[in-house]
């Protein structure tokens, strides 16, 4: 199970920080806790206030101790997986600033970028069971580490979740289609029931919940219908599932993480389950409702172009083993001018988004200004 939540830095995960979380099986309670009493590790002294808690996450820095050289990742705009397009240094100043400028009590005049809608798409297909761990300290990295910062310190934030397959039975009923952002993590209530977290609320802790989708998913991932359906007005109105997540006049940063491309798997009984149209008309809805491809960052861990040989392909099983080419994702992320793409196959996960993630990022935020 992709389980959320964000571990110390430097090791292992243990799902320790999930201890006193309500539950219903062990599964949700990660690998060193059990579900005991409807609570991880049994109930906290307090049960009564922790069960829409979410379990205590780490904030702020983080340092990475996996410790891999970053040669096979990939950037868009840059080389050999740095961005050359401006980045840290340009950004490093106001990620030291305070919550307002004391002299207007604009509480956006220090913010390090006026509103950022920061999507994560995980794969909750069989097959990501193989990268549980290694995934985990992504987010770790994602949600306390500079990435992080640029989100907090922003003026103004929205951090969702998407899986790759519907239904999606966890979400209230009519919210379990593609698109509809992650309301349950499990069988725990996210941001207390609302489809989104804003700057306002713990990222760490956020993150944990709304990233516990499960694998238990379709083998025929459609993250990209799930991205294109998510910005409609039936899911994005105000009062809808997703009720105002997307703004046109955001920078929207989507991160999808996915060991298959968005096709037709012929090992499936419905071998024409795919994301319909081609990779120039998704990236033609994109823009139509951002008004410009610069307002978009896409960053993906997924398999390598051709398939690595280090972990090939093999369908089958549980969905599969190792990470497909994704022929079709790859073929639409190339065509923004703001992308990062990393290997799934190698565990340089927080390097990645340290690097070539932070410095689109924050790139883009310097261009796009500030209040």
């Amino acid at each position: 199970m992709l389980a959320g939540g964000l571990a110390l830095a430097g090791g292992c995960f243990t799902g320790g920080f999930l201890s006193g979380r309500a539950c219903v099986q062990d599964d949700e309670c990660g690998p060193s806790l059990r579900c005991e009493d409807g609570f991880c590790g049994g109930p906290p002294p307090t049960a009564e206030t922790s069960s829409s808690g979410g379990g205590s996450t780490t904030t702020g820095s983080s340092t990475s101790t996996s410790g891999a050289p970053t040669s096979g990742l990939a950037s868009g705009t840059g080389t050999d997986g740095t961005s050359s397009s401006g980045g840290e240094s340009s950004t490093t100043a106001a990620l030291t600033g305070t919550s307002g400028d004391p002299t207007t009590g604009d509480a956006c005049a220090a913010a390090t970028c006026e509103k950022i809608d920061l999507l994560l798409i995980i794969d909750n297909s069989p097959s990501m069971d193989q990268w549980q761990d290694p995934l985990l300290q992504a987010l770790l990295t994602l949600g306390g580490g500079k990435v992080g910062d640029l989100v907090r310190d922003s003026c103004d934030a929205h951090i969702g979740v998407l899986t790759t397959e519907a239904p999606y039975l966890q979400n209230p009923r009519g919210c379990q289609d593609y698109g509809s952002l992650v309301r349950f993590g499990g069988a725990t209530e996210c941001n207390d029931g609302r489809p989104y977290a804003t700057q306002d609320d713990d990222l760490g802790a956020a993150l944990g919940c709304q990233a516990l989708v499960g694998t238990d998913g379709s083998s025929d991932e459609r993250p990209i219908q799930a991205l294109l359906t998510a910005m409609t007005p039936a899911l994005n109105d105000p009062g809808a599932c997703n009720d105002g997540f997307f703004r046109a006049d955001s920078l929207l940063v989507v991160v999808l993480i996915t060991d298959e491309d968005d096709d037709a798997d012929a090992d499936d009984e419905a071998p024409d389950q795919q994301t319909p149209g081609t990779p120039d008309e998704w990236f033609a809805q994109v823009v139509a409702f951002k008004g410009s491809a610069e307002r978009v960052v896409m960053v993906g861990l997924m398999g390598d172009l051709g398939g690595d040989p280090d972990c090939p392909w093999i369908a089958g099983g549980s969905d599969g083993q190792g990470a497909e080419s994704p022929d079709r994702i790859r073929a639409f992320f190339d065509m923004f001018p703001r992308r990062a793409v990393g290997s799934l196959c190698h565990d340089k996960y927080p390097e990645f988004i340290k690097g070539p993630v932070y410095s689109e990022v924050a790139a883009a935020c310097e261009v796009l200004g500030v209040p």
